[in-house]
């Protein structure tokens, strides 16, 4: 161009040479170069901090370090507490905490720090612990603004039915928690959490009731909250969810509530949140209408519901019985490794409220037919049977539209075609193994074995059971197969459980004196000296624990622990352990009633616990005999305790004639046959 001299060619080389070398040394420095907004999770072994890991924020594993560093600069915390399996918490990774706004404002006044539910149970019920039974809030993820001394500034978290929030309304949340925190600094009172969260904890520590809950009363509002599609109305004013209600769902069953029980599970099981292609239940339903499904899937969850349907399908119903079977099934075929379980498989979830995985939309369908993968049939029954239809099925998965034909040759034969087209689809399940997780899914595996007298069921049951020895030293447990430096009540209670377990299963006299063992340390390491209460953990820089009655996942550890002090003190009440052990169970329910009342259905757990408490008649099979006439016995009268006398289990009893005793508080009647003592247990629990 004119008025414009071209550079030399010894500039234009000498550029060039120089970006070479530079290209050149970046290649070779490129490993020790962190990708750009890596932060100190991208190296964290827990899914759900390491999706946070490539984000601008200054995230910190939990930790002193927290703490220290809030203190010294004079900030709030934010504390996010999360989990692999919420989809809630992959979509605010997506929408709010990867937004440069967001990240901006928190790291000017915030220090964040993130915590997985997996790795530390014991922060699920540590935010409201009773309040959010009123407010409806969800464990998969809760978001909690601190001051250093673990005073909580304001409370985030999943209500049924609520969606993630975009970065904006994220931000909003953000001013008010920042603007909490100079009021708080500035010596304005507490805000309205920290007034929950104070008296929760007061409450929970000094609940003094001394009466025994009602359960006909329990019966009746079960009834009056089921909802018109199924579950159970949602709580108000929060907006509709369908969650997995498998204790409430027990409490029906156990206490021969057909109705209440057909009217609320039945649509459950002819919806989308059973999993016709790899077995068991999704996670959740974001609606009444069981459409808006998280496709998360939990290894707990499916046991749980495993026992629960297979309870239902006592009756000999053989479209409930096979749901059972395919949930026990999922938690062996897609959720071991390496001999035990791992916690949860990770939604993935796709527009439309679909799965990419699960969900069969019209397009995909139509290429399937084109290329001969399905045929005209097996569309028939993909849309008649199975429900793939897009006016009233908007995810498009399998669910049960034709109850009667579901399990036709036919329609098994398609669903075989439609699961290996499924499995081109790779799943992503949590990492870590856990003690709570797999001796929990080992207790109701065992159960479930029992019932149904299935031996392969018992095999894996009993694989998985060797493996917790794994997390077992003396009488102590640990969380993690590396061991954690915190000690959590629901390890101890599900190993207790799983031992109880396979005693009643097997008669195997070592589980019995592991499990009893291991509960009775739990009494010890758990309960508050102030308030005699059992706390799922110690207290922390960031607040205190707290007991949990809530059933925040399946049943919860105030309600299992009542559970197994009642079970374990009644196998061994002819001596002072035994007598301790129920005397501690009676004060835990008694303590907690009105509690619990109030809690509604968040505290099923706590009632079919009750349940079985207050019935006080068992079983007690002697002689050489005695593990084959008890498990007969228990098949008929599923939900009495019934077990095998070896080792210290009634000792008294030994002594007599074979046969079986059945035991209430007049004394031990017997020896009678197993038909004598079905008739005298009677079929249900008397509410």
């Amino acid at each position: 161009m004119p008025g414009h001299s071209r550079p030399s060619f010894s500039v234009v080389s000498g550029l060039v040479l120089f970006l070479a070398l530079f290209g050149f040394a970046l290649k070779l420095l490129k490993p020790s170069i962190p990708p750009v907004g890596e932060n100190a999770l991208a190296d964290e072994r827990s899914m759900f901090l390491r999706q946070a890991g490539n984000q601008r924020i200054n995230w910190l594993p939990l930790g002193d370090e927290v703490v220290a560093e809030a203190r010294s600069k004079g900030l709030p915390i934010m504390l996010v507490v999360g989990s692999p399996w919420s989809k809630l918490g992959r979509d605010m990774d997506r929408k709010a905490f990867s937004d440069n706004s967001v990240a901006d404002f928190l790291r000017r006044h915030f220090v964040s720090t993130r915590v997985d539910l997996d790795e530390r149970p014991d922060w699920r019920n540590a935010f409201l612990p009773l309040s959010r039974a009123q407010i409806g809030l969800l464990p998969d993820l809760q978001i909690a603004f601190l001051e250093p001394d673990g005073y909580v500034l304001q409370v985030y978290a999943r209500r049924a039915g609520e969606q993630a929030l975009d970065a904006e309304a994220f931000l909003n949340v953000l001013i008010e928690a920042r603007d909490r925190h100079r009021r708080t600094v500035a010596g304005d009172p507490a805000g309205n959490h920290e007034r929950l969260q104070i008296v929760d904890l007061g409450r929970l520590g000094a609940a003094e009731t001394r009466q025994l809950p009602n359960l006909r009363a329990y019966a009746a509002y079960l009834r009056s909250i089921t909802g018109r599609h199924g579950g159970f109305a949602p709580i108000r004013p929060v907006p509709g969810a369908q969650r997995l209600y498998p204790l409430a769902w027990q409490f029906l069953a156990m206490s021969g509530q057909r109705s209440t029980l057909e009217k609320s599970l039945l649509p459950a099981l002819q919806s989308g949140i059973v999993d016709w292609l790899d077995g068991g239940f999704f996670h959740l339903a974001a609606d009444e209408q069981w459409e808006r499904i998280d496709f998360d899937k939990l290894a707990i969850e499916q046991a749980a519901m495993g026992l629960t349907v297979a309870q239902a399908a006592n009756n000999g119903d053989p479209f409930q019985r096979a749901i059972a079977k395919m949930a026990f099934e999922s938690i062996v075929e897609e959720f071991m490794d390496g001999g035990l379980l791992r916690s949860s498989r990770r939604g993935d979830e796709a527009p439309n409220d679909r799965s990419l995985r699960s969900s069969f939309s019209p397009r995909k369908l139509w290429d399937l037919s084109w290329s001969g993968e399905l045929s005209s049939g097996d569309l028939e029954i993909g849309r008649t049977v199975f429900g793939l239809n897009l006016r009233d099925n908007r995810p498009m998965v399998l669910r049960a539209s034709q109850q009667d034909r579901i399990l036709s040759p036919s329609s098994n034969a398609a669903l075989e075609k439609f699961r290996k087209i499924a499995a081109r689809q790779p799943r992503q399940f949590s990492d870590g193994t856990y003690l709570d997780v797999n001796g929990y899914a080992a207790a109701r595996m065992i159960e479930g074995a029992r019932l149904w007298s299935d031996k392969g069921l018992l095999r894996e049951a009993l694989a998985l059971l060797d493996g917790l020895e794994d997390f077992h030293s003396a009488d102590d447990v640990s969380h993690s197969q590396t061991g954690t430096d915190y000690a959590y009540l629901g390890d101890y209670l599900a190993y207790a459980d799983a031992r109880l377990q396979d005693y009643l299963a097997t008669g195997r006299v070592p589980s019995f004196d592991a499990g009893v063992a291991v509960l009775r340390r739990a009494l010890v390491v758990f309960r508050d000296p102030r308030t005699g209460t059992y706390n799922l953990r110690g207290s922390s820089p960031l607040g205190r624990s707290a007991p949990e009655l809530i059933d925040n996942i399946v049943e919860s550890t105030i309600a299992q622990l009542i559970r197994l002090l009642d079970a374990y003190g009644r196998l061994t009440q002819q001596e002072e352990t035994g007598l301790k052990l129920r005397k501690e169970a009676f004060a835990l329910a008694s303590r907690y009633q009105g509690l619990a009342n109030e809690a509604g259905l968040a505290a099923a757990g706590y009632f079919a616990a009750m349940l079985r408490m207050a019935n006080e008649p068992h079983a007690v099979a002697v002689g050489l005999d005695a593990i084959v006439q008890a498990n007969r016995l228990h098949r008929l009268r599923p939900f009495q305790l019934v077990a095998p006398a070896f080792g210290p289990v009634r000792a008294d009893l030994q002594r007599r004639a074979p046969g079986i005793y059945v035991v209430d508080a007049a004394g031990a009647a017997g020896p009678m046959t197993v038909a004598q003592a079905a008739a005298r247990l009677g079929r249900f629990l008397k509410l």
